[in-house]
């Protein structure tokens, strides 16, 4: 388990959350910076920067999803936070950006998606 945030406080309620669980890494910085340093396969992937009160987030979101998509392991899921659908066939939230890119270059909305999107590859 790997956790990224900018926010030493939001570590630090982490390492609480987490004590005691084994292979955990805590690292401080933005999530995009860190992603596209990373080489590292993720199996799991869940985006949940920026609040969906600030500007900004569905573009920090679009831009987690450029930054993790090339390292998704082959069934890997991409999760995003706050992202419900928007009744018209599109999203809400911080994912609202993200989640068209992703459907148009090779992934697909699981079933079971609700105020939490997840999406899986086209060809698992």
């Amino acid at each position: 388990l790997t956790t990224v945030d900018n926010d030493r406080h939001h570590l630090d309620t982490a390492k609480t959350i987490c004590k005691g669980a084994k292979r955990t890494a805590f690292i401080q910085s933005d999530s995009v910076a860190y992603l596209k340093h990373r080489t590292i396969p993720i199996d799991v992937a869940y985006l949940d920067a920026l609040d969906t009160w600030h500007p900004g987030c569905a573009e920090h979101g679009f831009a987690e999803a450029l930054a993790v998509a090339p390292l998704m392991t082959r069934d890997g899921l991409i999760v995003f936070d706050d992202t419900p659908p928007d009744g018209n066939g599109g999203w809400q939230g911080k994912g609202r950006l993200a989640c068209p890119w992703l459907c148009a270059n090779g992934w697909r909305v699981r079933p079971e998606s609700g105020y939490q999107t997840i999406l899986e590859r086209a060809t698992t």
